[in-house]
This record gives C-alpha cells, structure tokens and sequence, in this order.
C-alpha cells in the first residue's frame, strides 16, 4: 500500500463517555476548550472555563465503523449534517444528572491539571527545574 498523505493510527475506545441527547439516544461527544499559553518559563497558563460541545448525531455502539455520524463528532464539516448543540451552562448540570457520581467540578479540575501537564511536557519544563505559577483560570 503506498501513503499519500499523513496518517494516524490509535486504539480506538471501546467504552467512551455517553450523553444521552434527546431523540438520538446515547451518543459521543468531545468538549473544546481555549487554552492559552502566556509564558513557558515561567509557566503561565490559562485555561478558559467557557467550554464547546460537538456531539455525534447517532446513538453509539461497536458496529459500522464506516457511519460518520455514529463514530465522529465533528459535523460542521459535512453538508448538511446537523448540528446538535447544548450551551455549557445547560450542558454541566445536564451531565451531574446523568453521571451523579461525577461532579462537573472534579471533571473540571482533572480537565486543568490534563493542559497543565500537556504544557510541562511540551516546553520541556518537566525536565528543567523552573518555577511554575499555577494553574490560572479566567471565569466568563
């Protein structure tokens, strides 16, 4: 097989995070957040706590791996596709509803220390013994 262009390989999660969207059933979905990173030594980094939702448009299982709208969430590129959209705000108390267990602001936090270490181990501070602010958060 000859590669014409770049490609990833990864192992593709059997058991993903579900939200149930209505009319639809369980689907995926990925959050987006805005991060920016002022300042590598020292380390400053923002973390936006305004967030973005993409949900997949059919309800989730392990089959027809070829159905775009069951396997991807990033519709606004298909003509046509709908788009499914939750506001933040709506979204958070939608997901403590569903997922009790979980409280938003553990995921929040565990979101923040993931970009911080994202951060570290992209400006190779994580190797370098140099100060590092914490973790700062703008609020809308």
């Amino acid at each position: 097989m000859v590669l014409v262009s770049p490609q990833v390989v990864c192992k593709y999660i059997q058991d993903p995070v579900l939200f149930l969207v209505d009319h639809v059933g369980l689907v995926k979905f990925d959050l987006r957040f805005m991060v920016l990173l002022r300042s590598v030594r020292p380390l400053k980094l923002y973390v936006y706590n305004v967030f973005w939702l993409r949900f997949a448009n059919r309800e989730f299982s392990l089959d027809h791996f070829d159905d775009y709208e069951k396997h991807f969430t990033v519709m606004n590129y298909t003509e046509g596709a709908t788009l499914t959209q939750i506001h933040y705000d709506e979204f958070i108390p939608m997901f403590e509803q569903q997922y009790p267990q979980h409280p938003w602001r553990n995921i929040q936090v565990s979101t923040h220390h993931l970009a911080l270490s994202m951060a570290l181990c992209s400006s190779g501070a994580h190797r370098v013994r140099t100060p590092v602010h914490a973790l700062l958060l703008l609020r809308t």
